[in-house]
């Protein structure tokens, strides 16, 4: 169902005056990002974005795409300085704390958060409103729909708001997180994982891993394709892990190839300590199962070097990978 079909539903009643009540849409241009922000903003907020689609009703899709477009990819003044993701000002009604810049006037007032989990909440709140309600209506999958609907209701005053919207879903494949949330696989944000493949379980992983001595450790180090790791638990850090085998944090967050600088290990993840073998020694491809599978996940899987593996498929770091996908895990010019 498009907009224009539940325009009746209470939109008359709505004064969609195209203000533009809190957009920051051309100045976020200005700010230099790259595509590599933009896969790093999706990795490190699609959790948010999930967890406010089940307790709001907003796709994710959409706060996704907001969030980069009015934040550029969290490199804006605005998301830096004062964790404002959506360009959030003032008006009367708030209390909080205050962030002065020149947008359309200049000088003006935004929003200021502690953190940007607050933004995130304040922006499905505001859409909330009264005049946003037409938008409910629309089903939680037509983000097509809601990007219209967005511009009517007077959220964005440029005309291409919706066009830059779908453009970043389908470009970044956000509506997969709309299917996420609606399948109920995630309940909240703490509940949802980055890499959701890597598991306590074994037999998720290709072979059994084999218990090594490790001199100094103090945890237990097992051998996965002559890569040794540890297993994390509840509430490890990285520089817990590098502490607890002596290796300097820099080199287990490399080891890992970790693309989030502030992610940290979940309860029952691999986590390497060593190199990883630049193939794998035993299996020579990986079908991809999901479309929530990446190249990291899955070189964490086998415990392979993943920019060996990037260069062998052609591959750039942050590739979307497609479910069916064959990943070549072998190489005949390896040693």
């Amino acid at each position: 169902m498009s907009y224009n079909k539940i325009k009746h539903i209470g939109m008359r009643e709505i004064t969609c005056t195209l203000i533009g009540l809190f957009c920051l849409i051309f100045c976020t241009a200005s700010a230099q990002y790259t595509e590599n922000d933009i896969y790093n903003y999706i990795e490190q907020y699609r959790g948010l974005a999930i967890e406010k689609m089940q307790t709001h009703g907003i796709p994710a899709s959409i706060t996704l795409a907001q969030g980069i477009l009015e934040s550029a990819a969290g490199t804006s003044e605005l998301a830096v300085k004062a964790n404002n993701h959506f360009g959030i000002k003032c008006h009367s009604s708030w209390n909080g704390a205050t962030y002065y810049k020149d947008d359309e006037t200049s000088n003006e007032c935004f929003r200021k958060y502690e953190k940007a989990e607050d933004s995130y909440r304040d922006h499905s709140e505001f859409l909330k409103a009264r005049r946003y309600q037409p938008l409910f209506a629309l089903p939680s999958t037509d983000y097509k729909g809601w990007a219209e609907g967005l511009k009517e209701c007077g959220y964005a005053t440029n005309p291409k708001y919706p066009e830059r919207l779908t453009g970043l879903i389908e470009k970044y494949r956000l509506s997969r997180y709309d299917t996420l949330a609606l399948n109920g696989t995630v309940t909240g944000r703490d509940s949802f994982q980055i890499e959701p493949e890597i598991v306590t379980d074994s037999l998720k992983h290709p072979g059994m891993p084999v218990q090594v001595s490790y001199p100094y450790a103090k945890r237990v180090v097992y051998a996965h394709n002559g890569s040794y790791f540890v297993i994390a638990g509840k509430n490890d850090t990285y520089l817990d892990i590098a502490i607890s085998v002596q290796q300097p944090l820099y080199r287990i967050r490399k080891y890992n190839d970790l693309l989030v600088r502030n992610y940290e290990p979940k309860e029952g993840e691999w986590v390497y300590i060593e190199k990883k073998a630049k193939y794998s020694n035993d299996y020579p491809q990986h079908t991809v199962i999901s479309d929530t599978e990446t190249l990291r996940s899955i070189c964490q899987k086998y415990g392979c070097r993943m920019s060996s593996i990037m260069t062998i498929n052609q591959l750039e770091r942050n590739a979307l990978l497609k479910k069916g996908q064959i990943i070549v895990l072998q190489s005949n010019k390896r040693k």
